[in-house]
């Protein structure tokens, strides 16, 4: 294969440079190849207004995934389940909130199940424990940004967010020491911005941000690829990262984001996330967030996969929750979250009694209420009773 056959198939497959080494013909260098590579995909690439610290620009190629990704999104923004969310006075569900504060920890290296964290995060308690402060600081700073989506995305949101996550390490703002993040083998895999490259870089960013001329899909990616490269922060700035895309998705109207922990997905390919922002940041490959572009917003639509039914159950049990008093019919409530959540299609009298460790009358009485509102409806057949889910 010639040489620009080559930097073609290297394009669409969109391979890092070492990536391309270890799909080089024996008989070629990557030397030989690669700066021309770089070339062929620069003049294809949009040329972003954020710049390393030596002033030299990042850039982006759009490329056929990232676009197919990015649609889909789009189109899900568009889908009349995902506008309803809207119309409703409270944007984010808090177990969702919950749920993400656990992932996007997990993701940094938290060790414990999820019902433990929920149990610690809705006990209220004080944390005794790295694992705990990072679960804490994170429901903290997602609850914060969570009521305040429409505000602006400036350096005051994002020092009080910092603040939030730890404000023993971060409480003073930008760090004031250099940073190197290393690999197990205590080898320096990437070198932060300089502290004096701080403030510039991250004006930067704001600017960036609040350009109404940037797509928010393709903003949310450019946006968390730069912040991980400046990593203005003592700690967090994994989080901080992620909480910023939320920021700008949930602010641009992608709602959805409010009921779906998208670290979760991260939680389960931390390898895929790490190895795209890598590529990304790796000076070989030439300020090029393409690498990290593509993982993530294919990522994203993946992440929302069946979203649609998800938002169908949530509009049901807005209309339970509405009818019922949230006191004292509190477990038919939480029975019919229940059954959406398991997508149970029927329940008897005693599957109930036996979830809810109650009386059969007792199981009896919340059922009726729900058939007395039409979720769900009673159904006998011989002598057996059961109940459909509406």
């Amino acid at each position: 294969m010639s040489k620009e056959a080559l930097i073609v198939d290297f394009y669409k497959k969109y391979t890092s440079r070492e990536e391309t080494l270890s799909k080089m013909p024996l008989s070629m260098s990557v030397d030989e190849i690669w700066e021309a590579e770089l070339a062929y995909r620069k003049e294809r690439a949009q040329t972003l207004p954020l710049t390393d610290a030596d002033g030299r620009n990042y850039w982006m190629v759009q490329t056929k995934s990232f676009t197919n990704a990015g649609d889909r999104l789009a189109e899900l923004a568009r889908n009349e389940a995902a506008t309803s969310v809207k119309a409703d006075s409270d944007r984010v569900d808090a177990a969702t909130l919950i749920d993400e504060a656990y992932y996007s920890s997990v993701v940094e290296g938290a060790a414990m199940t999820l019902e433990r964290a929920r149990r610690f995060l809705e006990s209220g308690d004080r944390y005794r424990t790295r694992d705990e402060q990072m679960l804490k600081g994170t429901l903290a700073a997602l609850e914060y940004a969570a009521s305040h989506i429409s505000d602006s995305i400036d350096e005051r949101m994002l020092l009080h967010l910092a603040g939030l996550l730890n404000p023993e390490a971060n409480g003073e703002g930008y760090r004031t020491r250099e940073m190197s993040i290393k690999n197990s083998a205590g080898e320096v895999v990437f070198e932060a911005a300089p502290v004096m490259s701080i403030g510039p870089m991250m004006s930067n960013l704001f600017r960036y941000v609040s350009d109404p001329r940037v797509h928010p899909i393709v903003k949310t990616a450019a946006a968390h690829a730069y912040f991980v490269s400046v990593q203005p922060f003592a700690d967090g700035n994994g989080r901080l990262a992620r909480l910023l895309s939320y920021l700008i998705l949930m602010d641009a109207g992608y709602d959805f984001f409010g009921r779906v922990p998208f670290s979760k997905l991260l939680a389960d390919e931390k390898s895929r996330y790490y190895r795209a922002l890598r590529n990304s940041l790796a000076p070989e490959n030439g300020g090029d967030f393409t690498y990290f572009a593509e993982y993530y917003i294919g990522m994203l639509a993946r992440s929302l996969e069946g979203v649609s039914d998800k938002l169908q159950h949530i509009s049901r049990l807005a209309a339970v929750s509405a009818i019922l008093d949230s006191q004292k019919d509190k477990r038919a409530i939480m029975g019919a979250k229940w059954l959406i959540e398991s997508g149970t299609s029927t329940i008897t009298t005693e599957g109930w009694r036996s979830h809810f460790d109650t009386s059969f009358e007792t199981a009896r009485q919340d059922l009726r209420k729900l058939e007395e509102i039409g979720f769900v409806n009673k159904v006998i057949v011989g002598r057996k009773h059961f109940y459909e889910i509406w």
